[in-house]
């Protein structure tokens, strides 16, 4: 099974041809992706806020989103951070919006056949991937709940801990970390999954990240905690600046900058 789980395919709406939505199991947090001829009309790679709606009916979700520049010349649309229950919303509509903010234009409504068979397959793959991980297979079975973030994972780490992460030469960190979550919501194990190979990174990341309460314990139908998994990316970008000081002492400064996905 992959250590990320995708579904996409083609739609039939004027600015929209294709749309996707992904998710890193165990993470809960998902990406979505619209591309179209004639999208949007941002300069390439900037962001801007949007508003996520189904079927237009409660709340729309807030997000921050990406617009993009393709080769063919078309565009796209990334919307990252949107939480596991618009997949779950998602599987209950069959109409789709996007307002991007400030901008005040709408992505008109797009019609999605068969989102609920789309949305169990996502569900399916992401089951597949847990267990082979070593989650506990009865907490996918209905009546189950998978572990569950306990709190925002942009507050695991803090800043002064994120600074103790080596960098090992590279300008970059981007780490995907698999969290073994014991039956009282304890992470009692941590390896690197996916992304950028940092061995230094992940191994200092994780001993921060052991032995902490980070969970809510996965539930089998029969509400008994058992074994979970959950995932943890860690982004970093070391920006080097030059210091204001004179010719002869000017030396490089390292800035650190973090964002999680």
């Amino acid at each position: 099974a992959p250590a990320q789980c995708t579904l996409s395919g083609a739609v039939s709406h004027p600015d929209v041809t294709a749309i996707s939505i992904s998710t890193t199991p165990g993470s809960g947090s998902y990406t979505l992706i619209l591309a179209g001829p004639d999208l949007h009309r941002r300069p390439a790679a900037s962001q801007g806020p949007v508003r996520v709606g189904f079927d237009a009916a409660g709340i729309p979700i807030a997000s921050l989103a990406t617009f993009l520049h393709l080769k063919d010349d078309g565009k796209a649309i990334r919307i990252e951070g949107l939480p596991a229950a618009s997949a779950e919303a998602f599987s209950r509509t069959s109409r789709l919006t996007i307002d991007i903010e400030r901008s005040r234009t709408r992505v008109g409504t797009i019609t999605i056949p068969g989102s609920a068979t789309a949305i169990q397959a996502l569900k399916t793959c992401i089951a597949e991937q847990l267990a082979e991980w070593g989650a506990d297979r009865t907490q996918f079975s209905p009546g189950g709940t998978p572990a569950i973030a306990r709190t925002d994972p942009d507050g695991w780490l803090a800043p002064a801990q994120m600074r103790k992460l080596p960098f090992d030469g590279e300008d970059h960190i981007d780490a995907v970390l698999k969290l073994s979550v014991a039956p009282d919501g304890v992470v009692d194990g941590c390896e690197q999954v996916a992304g950028l190979e940092n061995k230094s990174a992940s191994d200092v990341a994780c001993g921060m990240l052991r032995k902490r309460v980070l969970f809510t314990p996965a539930r089998n139908p029969a509400g008994l905690a058992v074994r979970g998994v959950g995932t943890y990316r860690v982004r970093m970008i070391r920006r080097v600046t030059v210091a204001s000081l004179s010719p002869s002492d000017r030396r490089p400064t390292a800035e650190v900058l973090r964002s999680f996905g």
